[in-house]
């Protein structure tokens, strides 16, 4: 692994909860990385290890996933910090820290996850790398919604952005919203392989960031907003050029109070 960049240092810090809810989360982030993987590309992982080699971009510490998938055995991490409640020079500071110097350096990474991070974390070669790492290297892309994914809020939109051509949805302009989870597609791959016999608490009501699906994408899963009877994307993927992409509109950490897998942290003390 290229070290261009310095590695941050990641605290083990233990997922609060049940086991099973502990052992449910480390499913649903280890699958959307096997998704994010292009089957185009072939077995992408370490050779020397077999590891899935990921690059978190977005929050860390004990309310972000960033601890479970460094505990995960299946997974080589990376973090590179980028906080939407930062500003600025901060924000341009943490990325020169962490983030890879080249596109060499970010190639390395078999899936790239991009978790409500903002667009102006980066600069627009970055974009373009995003994109050309899809297209021409097979890696995996995934982008977690919230206020700095998708169309922004009160962040700036990724709609101007070369990674808006790679997404599997048409990002909305400060479009929010938040409704009952549907599943689309159950037989799936990536849905078979989750623990969905039962519709648990977090189903009944997820916000995150409006978006539109391309008519490229396959929709996996869908948001209905209540009283309007509106349908809208909530897992979504593509296979474009030679890799895939995934998006989840919205946040994931329980740190966001409503959401997968912090609602079923809460809530699920009845299973």
């Amino acid at each position: 692994m290229n070290n261009q960049f310095r590695r941050f240092p990641l605290k083990k810090t233990p997922f609060r909860g049940t086991g099973w809810v502990r052992g449910l989360a480390q499913v649903f982030f280890i699958l959307i990385l096997v998704i994010s993987i292009s089957p185009h590309a072939g077995a992408r992982k370490d050779p020397d290890t077999g590891r899935i080699r990921v690059l978190y971009i977005g929050d860390h510490g004990s309310g972000s996933p960033s601890p479970i998938m460094a505990a995960e055995p299946l997974i080589s991490l990376r973090v590179a910090i980028a906080y939407f409640h930062l500003f600025g020079n901060d924000r341009k500071r943490l990325n020169r820290l962490y983030f890879p110097r080249t596109y060499a350096g970010l190639v390395q990474y078999d899936s790239i996850i991009v978790s409500d991070a903002p667009v102006n974390a980066f600069d627009d070669k970055h974009h373009a790398w995003f994109k050309d790492a899809v297209i021409e290297n097979g890696s995996g892309f995934v982008m977690i919604g919230g206020n700095g994914g998708f169309g922004g809020r009160p962040e700036l939109p990724w709609t101007p952005t070369p990674v808006q051509d790679i997404l599997p949805v048409w990002c909305v302009d400060g479009g929010w919203g938040g409704g009952r989870v549907v599943i689309i597609q159950p037989d799936h791959e990536f849905i078979r392989s989750l623990p969905l016999e039962r519709r648990w608490d977090w189903m009944e009501n997820y916000d995150g960031n409006e978006v539109v699906l391309k008519q490229e994408a396959e929709l996996l899963a869908e948001i209905i907003i209540p009283h309007r009877g509106e349908h809208r994307p909530f897992w979504a993927t593509w296979d474009i050029g030679e890799g895939r992409c995934f998006a989840n509109i919205g946040d994931w950490p329980y740190a966001a109070g409503t959401v997968f897998p912090g609602a079923a942290q809460r809530r699920l003390s009845d299973f």
